[in-house]
């Protein structure tokens, strides 16, 4: 009870302690403590905690109910450069000095955010106070009326490409919509990603492009999607699928000797449904059938990005990996569009110890718990963790 009692004091003090302290303690004569930081915006959906992530500069933290804690124990430390001070500054947070320049880079931000969402004649104005070395902030956003859009049309000129990608079915572009950059924006990806699931592997979101026509209609705006031209000197293969031919994967990379696979010194090869798996050394490193299995791009199929991706994740989830590479070479063949890929696997290491610290509190009394953990690596490709802890080795 008695230590419960002291324990109690001992924190209302650190507390006491903590609020006592001026918190321009540390602030350079002739600067200010960024103090408090507010935004008024007349647009619904953007108020004060959707704009926070766009503010280039901020107060320091404030702890729900007990104000700026960390500033507080940085301010306990003494103005004597020594030891003991910089180890209370550590467990701090030094206190963040107010910036003019910074004001300016948030309200071109947001200006920017909103002209994006189509508040085109949006007015941003920002005012600081100053009272006792401290430096308040408050942004005011006048939306004004937004731009929508009146008529969205496509004219898609390559027949091919616009019957793939079908731009007016599922549109995220819809008349009477916000004119919002970003809507825009992810309606090309959306198309440049059924393309590239169809095998169109050449196709760069790039090239769709927008013509926004706003002369005869006050806040309205005609949208009409369209294909970019290319230079004459350009070889137009996007609207040609392309299909896996060719399909090599290389274990035992190393990026720090190797540039590409031409490099590789093949040791020898293994040839397993349509994959050809180069290794070094007596066999390899993992067993064919792990990287098929992991492996979603088949030789013969068209291109997927998806697919990609897929393989990207599953080879991510085999610890005898540390990383790999996938690469294509684009390759015409009796008038087919042809991808050989080649998969660069990069080892883990073979073995690794890792070290936690846990804090222990059994019956009041506080204490450290060590545990080390041994990972080994087997040709499997699926390691083995041993456990050691409080003097036993243990296996999972």
């Amino acid at each position: 009870m008695k230590a419960k009692l002291i324990q109690n004091i001992s924190i209302l003090a650190l507390i006491i302690s903590l609020f006592s302290c001026k918190s321009t303690k540390f602030v350079p004569e002739g600067n200010y403590l960024l103090d408090k930081v507010t935004v008024e915006s007349d647009v619904p959906a953007y108020q004060n905690a959707e704009l926070k992530p766009y503010m280039k500069q901020q107060p320091n933290f404030k702890m729900f109910g007990l104000g700026k804690v960390m500033l507080g124990i940085y301010n306990l430390s003494g103005k004597k450069d020594n030891g003991w001070n910089r180890f209370i500054r550590r467990l701090g947070d030094e206190p963040i000095l107010f910036d003019s320049l910074q004001v300016n880079k948030t309200v071109w931000e947001f200006q920017k955010l909103f002209v994006n969402m189509g508040y085109v004649n949006v007015e941003v104005m920002s005012d600081v106070s100053y009272r006792n070395k401290k430096a308040n902030v408050h942004y005011t956003i006048h939306g004004n009326e937004p731009y929508r859009i009146r008529n969205y049309e496509t004219a898609i000129d390559d027949s091919v490409l616009n019957l793939e990608m079908d731009p007016k079915r599922g549109s995220l572009v819809r008349n009477d919509l916000l004119f919002d950059r970003n809507i825009l924006d992810d309606e090309r990806n959306r198309l440049t990603a059924i393309l590239k699931n169809s095998g169109y592997f050449a196709f760069s979101k790039d090239r769709l492009v927008y013509e926004a026509d706003t002369a005869l209609n006050a806040h309205s705006v005609d949208l009409n999607l369209q294909l970019r031209e290319l230079p004459d000197s350009v070889i137009d293969l996007s609207n040609r699928p392309f299909f896996h031919d060719k399909f090599r994967i290389y274990l035992d990379f190393d990026p720090l000797r190797m540039s590409n696979p031409d490099e590789y010194p093949k040791t020898d090869s293994i040839v397993q449904n349509d994959y050809t798996i180069y290794y070094q050394g007596k066999k390899p490193s993992l067993r064919p059938g792990v990287l098929i299995n992991h492996c979603f791009i088949s030789p013969g199929e068209p291109y997927s990005q998806l697919r990609e991706d897929l393989t990207y994740s599953a080879f991510s989830n085999l610890q005898a990996l540390s990383n790999i590479h996938l690469q294509f070479s684009e390759k015409i063949r009796n008038d087919s569009t042809l991808l050989e890929g080649y998969l660069l696997a990069i080892p883990a290491k073979k073995q690794a110890v890792s070290y936690t610290v846990e804090g222990t509190n059994t019956a009041g009394d506080l204490g450290v718990a060590t545990t080390a953990i041994i990972r080994i690596v087997i040709c499997s490709g699926v390691p083995k963790r041993f456990i050691f802890a409080c003097g036993r080795l243990t296996k999972r």
